[in-house]
């Protein structure tokens, strides 16, 4: 039987993604974060995203390491042109980027083993 701690970037990734839905998701959902609708979307939009890799990285690493490197795309992009007051949200999202990044290596490098017995 595996244990679930044998995958310490994916409890990371859990852990940030519980305090990135507390921090961020759960206010626009109550109505306390914006009166802009298209900012309150965007960020729905991008949780959503973030918790659709978050699970795939559970089951398939790389394409959860994928969708996290899309995710810090978009919030790249988000930050510099749409969410004006957003800098710290870019910082915030820098250790997912190396999750992404160190899962997408680990799914690479799990296929080349499974090819090459």
């Amino acid at each position: 039987m595996k244990s679930i701690f044998k995958k310490p970037l994916q409890i990371a990734a859990t852990i940030y993604g519980i305090v990135y839905f507390l921090g961020f998701a759960l206010p626009v959902l109550m109505g306390e974060y914006s009166k802009d609708e298209f900012e309150n979307t965007s960020v729905l939009t991008m949780f959503f995203i973030f918790a659709f890799g978050l699970m795939f990285s559970w089951v398939k690493e790389k394409i959860g390491g994928f969708i996290f490197i899309l995710w810090f795309i978009g919030i790249f992009i988000l930050s510099f042109y749409f969410w004006t007051d957003a800098g710290m949200v870019l910082v915030l999202s820098i250790p997912i980027l190396i999750v992404g990044v160190i899962l997408v290596r680990k799914g690479f490098k799990n296929n080349i083993k499974s090819e090459n017995p």
